[in-house]
């Protein structure tokens, strides 16, 4: 990728080199390579480096859900290399996990050209959709969802690995799920905090490249 100010001077200069102008103030035409220079070679991987990035930094508010149900109810924190637990936990049920966030941060350096496509298929990915595609032996899926169509889904993903799936080199991603047994056991009072609005708000916090 290029940036457009720095390409633009650089035809501006080539040209007065063409037509014969040979210096400008403090500056000498003939120092000018012939070649465009090829600037910021690695944009597409320094984004999704900086994707990774800021999910690994991503602050869930998963807080605020726990503040309503009393001392019964805590939020642990777990990292875990390449991915990040947040989880709803049950105190009184012995630290069961009733919702937890897995988000994945992982980024190792690809080639630009699978980096690029991926970020494009990924700007260009409606609302609610997915896709597949191969590139010189990488395999990247794409996937984007904005509306809370039910809790153990994928938010937003960005995978990129190798084909056959044996190695993943990039691991974007926020996912939310629910321990449905342990809600469907407990009692209605202590469900009656985790409503609608409240998972909305945790929703909301996973779109994370909005």
């Amino acid at each position: 990728m290029q940036i457009g100010g720095i390409n633009m001077w650089w035809d501006i200069i080539k040209r007065l080199k063409t037509q014969g102008k040979t210096s400008l103030t403090g500056f000498k035409i003939e120092d000018v390579n012939e070649e465009r220079p090829d600037v910021e070679e690695d944009d597409c991987n320094r984004r999704l480096q900086e994707m990774a990035r800021k999910l690994k930094h991503l602050k869930v508010p998963m807080k605020d859900l726990a503040a309503h149900g009393g001392d019964d109810w805590t939020v642990i924190v777990k990292p875990m290399g390449d991915e990040t637990e947040v989880g709803l936990f049950s105190i009184k049920e012995g630290l069961v996990p009733l919702f937890k966030v897995v988000i994945g941060h992982k980024y190792e350096p690809i080639p630009e050209k699978v980096a690029c496509r991926a970020l494009e298929l990924f700007d260009q990915l409606g609302d609610n959709d997915s896709v597949v595609e191969i590139v010189d032996s990488y395999r990247i899926y794409i996937e984007k969802t904005v509306e809370n169509t039910g809790i153990l889904q994928n938010v937003g993903a960005i995978y990129i690995g190798t084909t056959p799936p044996t190695r993943k080199y990039i691991q974007l991603s926020a996912y939310l799920s629910s321990n449905w047994r342990k809600l469907g056991s407990m009692q209605h009072e202590d469900r009656a905090f985790i409503n609608e609005s409240r998972l909305q708000k945790i929703y909301d916090s996973l779109k994370w490249w909005k």
